[in-house]
């Protein structure tokens, strides 16, 4: 039988999904010429002829070929890591997105090709892979599986006995689910490090083993929770903390986290909050909030380097504490009107935006911020700048200033002395 005809022999058993269980083991016993002979028809492109015979089973022949083609083929040297390849079902060497016709094949084959290709990330994006995947292949491979995604799902399949009881999984994502589907009780998941809701029907807060604190990282996105206890997080290990665009009231509780580094509760409707207990802080955004006073950072100042208050209701700049570390504060569209006169403690400031605010001049303070070099002060009212024109070349800052009201002088001042950026 010369090499075209074992190439068909080849595409017959690959195309016999029912069967793969078995198929998958002669696979691998083609030639290296005839597994890339085939590999070359659908990849990178694929002729009018091989499109209407493969019709929708070309990813299926990819991944069979990438799972158990022979060594030293190109394929096989995909799945070694030797060559490069973008294909839509393999995200990177690690992450499979199920292929839907994965459903047509028996038990057990999932969890050869996760074994062949050493997967470790599993993406599911049709509910009707989660039969696929749970129980049997879960149970499986499930000590090789670290992260789990399942996006545009509705259901209420249960998944309590079997991927909510392991201790193995350390990333669990979902996006835009809904149903029973979704999680309530996550204390069996001893070794999960990064949680994720965004977009999803969650209409109660996941519960933690606190004894088995390994949460490093929690995100909720787009879920109309009004209520989040924030003591019910497990604080050991939690360093980055996203709940963001949600009806959140409060933020009550959340002083109890005092390890975290990085912290974003935007798009809520805090009014106050209160950061001082939380020593590690380094980045935080409250954009879109009802503060109407600064966060009370009081230790947190020492190791805070990026702020974000956008869109809030603040109308003054003085914090509570030193900001010694402090390199980027963004507090555009509030209702500012004037810098605190003592500037020294923004020594390390390199970048400022007081854009859509109420300032009515430059002021002479900008010279104390030594690191300033960006200063975005668009869509003031600015009609006045405090500074002389032999103060300015000791300035360094990049000033934004469209959507003002300057004088002809201070504008040629300030271009003549490459200050002005950005003109009317």
């Amino acid at each position: 039988m010369d090499t075209a005809d074992n190439e068909s022999k080849l595409l017959e058993l690959i195309l016999d999904l029912r069967n793969w269980d078995q198929n998958s083991l002669f696979i691998s016993l083609f030639s290296v010429e005839e597994t890339d002979a085939l590999w070359h028809r659908t990849y990178p492109f694929v002729s009018d002829q091989d499109r209407n015979l493969f019709l929708d089973k070309i990813e299926m022949i990819q991944l069979a070929l990438l799972s158990f083609g022979a060594d030293g083929s190109m394929p096989a040297d995909i799945r070694f890591g030797l060559r490069a390849c973008e294909l839509k079902f393999l995200v990177d060497k690690n992450t499979l997105i199920l292929p839907l016709l994965l459903t047509e094949c028996p038990k057990g084959v999932l969890y050869q090709i996760i074994q062949a290709l050493a997967i470790q990330k599993v993406e599911i994006l049709d509910i009707e892979l989660i039969d696929v995947l749970f129980p049997l292949d879960f149970q499986l491979c499930q000590e090789q599986l670290k992260s789990i995604k399942i996006k545009n799902v509705k259901s209420d399949y249960q998944l309590t006995a079997s991927l909510y009881k392991s201790p193995y999984v350390e990333e669990l994502i979902f996006e835009n689910v809904k149903g029973d589907i979704l999680p309530e009780d996550l204390s069996a998941m001893h070794g999960l490090r990064n949680l994720e809701f965004s977009f999803c029907e969650l209409t109660t807060q996941p519960t933690f083993d606190m004894q088995y604190q390994t949460l490093e990282a929690f995100k909720l996105e787009s879920i109309p929770l009004e209520r989040f206890d924030f003591t019910l997080l497990p604080k050991r290990n939690l360093s980055s903390l996203h709940i963001v665009d949600g009806k959140l009231g409060d933020a009550r509780g959340i002083q109890e986290l005092v390890n975290l580094r990085e912290l974003n509760v935007s798009h809520q409707r805090i009014e106050e909050i209160d950061l001082s207990a939380l020593s590690q802080l380094s980045v935080v955004s409250l954009r879109s909030n009802r503060l109407t006073c600064l966060p009370k950072f009081g230790a947190a100042g020492d190791s805070l380097m990026e702020i974000d208050l956008t869109e809030n209701k603040l109308t003054q700049l003085d914090f509570d504490s030193p900001l010694s570390a402090i390199e980027v504060i963004n507090v555009s569209k509030n209702y500012i009107e004037h810098l605190p006169k003592d500037l020294s403690n923004f020594s390390t400031l390199v970048h400022l935006d007081l854009s859509e605010n109420l300032l009515h001049t430059i002021p002479s303070e900008l010279l104390k911020m030594v690191n300033l070099s960006r200063l975005n002060l668009e869509d003031n009212r600015i009609q006045d700048v405090q500074l002389e024109e032999h103060d300015l070349s000791r300035i360094h800052t990049q000033l934004f200033l469209r959507g003002n009201q300057l004088k002809i002088d201070d504008k040629r001042m300030l271009m003549n002395n490459r200050m002005y950026i950005r003109s009317l």
